[in-house]
């Protein structure tokens, strides 16, 4: 059984439907994965790779939950992070040529867009998924958002 989205008015998918807020989900931490990806090639990012590399670990384990979560749900898994992360990883790559400061504070702004993207929808879907993002993947935004705005304010200090 394939699990079909909603459209509403203007033909995008449902906020309520949760297949396509799972799927929305999964394309976010898709470019949260690309975006540090990207951010180990900067040398701006050479003296944080260990705090990077936690972090997209963090959002490789969250696509690894949400694909299941998807599999399970019988919905279609996007097979990329569309446009949004195309994107991001321009922005990041524009700010890290300025300096690690910038660099810095837009992967901590990602990992805010990130949080707030999971409190914005989290009433609206079922108990369970309600349940899942508040147990598995709620916890690791908040420690990957901590962990950034850390760093970020490191930098700071240090400036």
């Amino acid at each position: 059984m394939i699990a079909k989205t909603t459209k509403g008015a203007d033909g995008a998918p449902s906020e309520r439907d949760p297949v396509a807020r799972l799927q929305a989900f999964y394309r976010g931490e898709m470019s949260a994965v690309e975006t540090y990806e990207r951010a180990f090639s900067v040398a701006a990012f050479v003296g944080v790779a260990d705090v990077l590399r936690r972090c997209q670990a963090s959002h490789q384990q969250r696509v690894a939950l949400l694909r299941a979560r998807l599999n399970a749900m019988g919905g279609d898994v996007p097979e990329s992070s569309g446009l949004w992360g195309k994107m991001v990883t321009m922005l990041e790559e524009a700010a890290a040529s300025v300096s690690e400061k910038v660099a810095i504070g837009i992967l901590e702004e990602g990992e805010d867009h990130g949080l707030e993207g999971y409190h914005a929808h989290l009433e609206a879907l079922p108990p369970d998924d309600r349940t899942f993002v508040e147990e598995h993947l709620l916890p690791a935004q908040l420690e990957t958002h901590r962990a950034m705005s850390n760093l970020k304010q490191a930098v700071t200090d240090g400036a």
